[in-house]
């Protein structure tokens, strides 16, 4: 009887003690209300400065004689599901009457530099590109493109700082960047985006430094259709974009 009843203490005394525990952790356990919410994947700078990428613009024919042939820069953000940076696919065309010729198709990778400011890398395709030329609008066309497949264009990233009217500009890093485009040996590139327009300069050298096409001063690409409506600005896609953060500011002078 004695030892019936020492038994029975013990198994009351060891559920109590499990009991605790369990109330202990418990009340240690995070709150799934109270935890922090995960950090966005992207800055807003870098989220405005990408949606300002996103798009058709036309060269300014005052930026050039007007004779010459008109330049179209064509951008669409594609893989929009990754968080390693925003993806955007870029061609250049010159327009020469009905006739289009590609100055360049390349895919961008944009991030938030840890230095500060925006940091973008430019990639080419495998073999020939020009199954890609105008899929800007469908950028559902690159989800069969494996991004490890790209051939990265080293030395040419460039870096963007925003500036105080709200502008974001930069240029190529540093003196050596490495290409195989438009048949140059080096390439020099300079960057400024806004809502309205993009002012891009390039210029290439041979291997002996000397200029064999563009120059160091930028053309002018305004928007084309500027409005609200996101089917004017990108073309060719079913999905509205978020415009939330499209805020107009006027062409430079």
């Amino acid at each position: 009887m004695k030892n019936a009843l020492i038994r029975s203490n013990a198994a009351r005394l060891t559920r109590a003690a499990m009991t605790a525990c369990c109330l202990i952790v418990i009340s240690c356990a995070p709150s799934l209300v109270e935890a922090p919410e995960e950090l966005p994947p992207f800055s807003d700078s870098l989220v405005q400065c990408t949606r300002w990428m996103d798009g058709s613009f036309m060269e300014e024919q005052a930026s050039r004689d007007s004779r010459a042939p008109r330049m179209q820069m064509n951008q669409a953000r594609i893989w929009s599901e990754r968080t390693d940076g925003i993806w955007l696919y870029s061609e250049l065309l010159v327009l020469n009457g009905d006739d289009k010729r590609v100055m360049h198709q390349l895919i961008y990778r944009a991030q938030d530099d840890p230095s500060g400011g925006i940091l973008i890398d430019s990639y080419l395709f495998p073999g020939d590109p020009s199954r890609f030329t105008g899929a800007w609008k469908d950028p559902e066309l690159f989800d069969r493109v494996d991004s490890f497949s790209l051939l990265p264009e080293a030395g040419c990233a460039m870096r963007l700082r925003r500036l105080p009217g709200g502008r974001f500009k930069g240029a190529t890093l540093g003196e050596d960047c490495r290409t195989t485009r438009g048949g140059a040996h080096r390439l020099n590139e300079t960057l400024t985006i806004g809502s309205l327009e993009i002012l891009y300069g390039l210029e290439g050298f041979d291997q002996n430094g000397r200029t064999i096409f563009g120059s160091a001063k930028p053309l002018v690409f305004t928007r084309s259709n500027a409005t609200e409506d996101p089917r004017t600005i990108k073309p060719g896609t079913d999905t509205p974009t978020d415009l939330k953060m499209y805020n107009m500011d006027s062409p430079s002078d």
